[in-house]
């Protein structure tokens, strides 16, 4: 059988043109778990004042299998590895009881937040480190502490902060008391946040491109499940442009 020559051409021109595209894309490794669901093997828990019981800080939910971390003063779960080029992703909810919905108007503040890219030891609060927000309805800004180097889009910075830069999207938070999931990209020097499957920041420069992760106790009780780590191989490729 013989093909037309304008049919050959086009061929080999679609494999040549895809070639380098299929180069450039980063590969995954399968899901590891960083939380095994029943201790906190792998994990180290800190609390910014000494005087304060960190194991009641900081536990599981026996049943349920969760991360608990009260919010009642500053502390952290910080991983004991440091990780690089990698997609973290995990699930958080803000606990809620019945008088809180009864008045929702006298709902208290819920902070908190992923640190990743921790620079140095962390036994500090706050340590440098990249933080992606998971305050209630600011979910995927980012916060560069302690002068952690990061380029963002000047678009993007908070004119009340100039260490935050505010999330590309709104209204990517489910309902208060709600499970949701944070994916953080990190590949060679970019870094992406995706809230609920929806790409809300991008940034390139990283300072640091490698180091540990943190989950936050700074104000209400939150929750923490599912995390898991895929490693990413190959070519770091700018998220912006990777569409």
């Amino acid at each position: 059988m013989r093909f037309p020559v304008t049919l050959l051409v086009a061929v080999v021109w679609l494999g040549w043109s895809a070639s380098p595209l299929l180069a450039q894309s980063p590969t995954k490794g399968p899901a590891e778990k960083l939380f095994n669901g029943k201790n906190f093997a792998g994990w180290q828990k800190f609390a910014g004042d000494k005087r304060v019981d960190v194991h009641k800080l900081i536990y599981t939910d026996p049943f349920d299998k969760h991360i608990i971390l009260t919010g009642t003063a500053p502390g952290y779960l910080v991983t004991e590895k440091a990780f690089g080029n990698y997609e973290l992703s995990l699930e958080w909810r803000w606990h809620v009881d019945h008088e809180t919905y009864a008045k929702p108007s006298a709902m208290p503040t819920r902070k908190s937040g992923v640190l990743f890219h921790i620079a140095g030891e962390a036994d500090v609060i706050w340590p440098k480190s990249i933080k992606a927000q998971l305050a209630f309805d600011r979910a995927g800004d980012l916060q560069l502490l302690k002068d952690f180097k990061l380029t963002l889009s000047p678009e993007r910075l908070d004119p009340k902060n100039a260490n935050t830069y505010l999330r590309s999207h709104d209204s990517v938070e489910k309902p208060l008391g709600e499970w949701n999931q944070c994916v953080i990209t990190c590949h060679g020097p970019f870094v992406s946040v995706s809230i609920n499957s929806t790409l809300v920041m991008t940034a390139r420069g990283a300072g640091v491109t490698k180091g540990r992760i943190a989950l936050q106790s700074e104000a209400g009780e939150i929750h923490f499940r599912d995390i898991t780590m895929k490693k990413l191989e190959g070519k770091p490729v700018d998220p912006e442009k990777d569409d």
